[in-house]
């Protein structure tokens, strides 16, 4: 009987290997697909997530760009305002220099609001344009006269500046306002 136990034991394991054999090999298929489906959503996740880094990178300039484009709008504005600023600092200083009368507070307080805005362009990295002396260069400044000369006449662009009537701002090395100035024969 023990034979018999031991045999139909071993016709019970013969017949149940085969059938795990197909149920693991069931398993193995479904583990094989999982894992290519696995690769092909890691795929898609990287392709997404390279997509939205571009994407970010490229709102963060456009972002820089519109950001830099409004404030140079913005000094373009606030220059005008500072250079009539700069003409009544001047007028007051003369008249204070000439006849003394122009309240001491008074102007102390001009000049005091004149270096503000001054520290206010170094801060915001605004540079004056170089003018006087200098080869004129119309994306720096705006020829608005021209002395004469008894030499042969020269083109503008060979001629250097010799007065500032307003003075030329850049930021970052982009022009908000060109220099109004006059310019002459180079010596």
């Amino acid at each position: 009987m023990s034979d018999d136990m031991t045999q139909s034991g071993n016709n019970q394991s013969n017949s149940v290997e085969p059938q795990n054999l197909s149920e693991i090999d069931t398993l193995k298929l479904a583990l094989e697909s999982s894992k290519k489906e696995a690769q092909v959503n890691l795929d898609g996740w990287r392709r997404a997530n390279a997509d939205y880094q571009n994407l970010k990178k490229d709102t963060d300039k456009r972002m820089e760009t519109m950001t830099q484009t409004a404030k140079i709008f913005l000094l373009a504005d606030f220059l005008d305002v500072y250079d009539n600023f700069k003409v009544a600092c001047k007028t007051i200083e003369g008249k204070n220099q000439s006849d003394g009368k122009v309240d001491k507070a008074l102007y102390d307080g001009i000049i005091q609001i004149e270096k503000q805005f001054e520290e206010l362009l170094v801060k915001w990295n605004v540079k004056r344009v170089e003018t006087i002396g200098q080869r004129f260069n119309p994306e720096m400044h705006e020829a608005i006269g021209e002395e004469s000369s008894d030499e042969s006449v020269e083109s503008v662009a060979e001629q250097v500046v010799v007065k500032e009537f307003t003075s030329g701002y850049s930021l970052n090395g982009i022009m908000i306002k060109p220099a109004k100035v006059m310019v002459g024969p180079s010596k």
